[in-house]
Parts: C-alpha cells; sequence; structure tokens
C-alpha cells in the first residue's frame, strides 16, 4: 500500500507530494492507508491531500466517560 500510495503521490504531486511520505509511513495502520489511498486519488489539491495526511497522524481521541464530569467523593 505504501508503495501505491508513493507512486500516487509522487506522480499527481511530484516532489512537494513525495513530502509527506514519512508522516504517512510512521502511520503504520492499513486502514489509514486506504483511506489515504482514495483520498489522494479523488484529490485535485494538494492541500486536501495535507489535510487528510493530519488528520491520519492525529492521536485518536478518546471517548469521553458517562456522567458529569466531577470526580466521585471518597468521603464516605
Amino acid at each position: 500500500m505504501l508503495e501505491t500510495i508513493e507512486d500516487l503521490l509522487g506522480s499527481k504531486y511530484g516532489k512537494e507530494g513525495e513530502e509527506l511520505i514519512p508522516v504517512i509511513t510512521d502511520l503504520r495502520d492499513a486502514e489509514k492507508y486506504r483511506s489515504l489511498i482514495r483520498t489522494i486519488a479523488l484529490a485535485t489539491k494538494l492541500d486536501e491531500v495535507r489535510q487528510a495526511v493530519a488528520k491520519a497522524a492525529a492521536p485518536a481521541r478518546r471517548p469521553r466517560k458517562g456522567g458529569n464530569g466531577k470526580r466521585a467523593s471518597t468521603k464516605t
């Protein structure tokens, strides 16, 4: 999949696109690679690809716990 990404970035955006490869390689996630391949193939501007790469590289948001957000009292 990485080869496909490299080929797409290089053929569509040249050296400027290839600068994203180290960040993409660090993702190590097949589903993110598939998503980026679709994005690169459909994108009309490199900025669209940059945004998708940044989103994929961002840490996953942890789900919030239920409740009112206050800590429970330890007093008995």
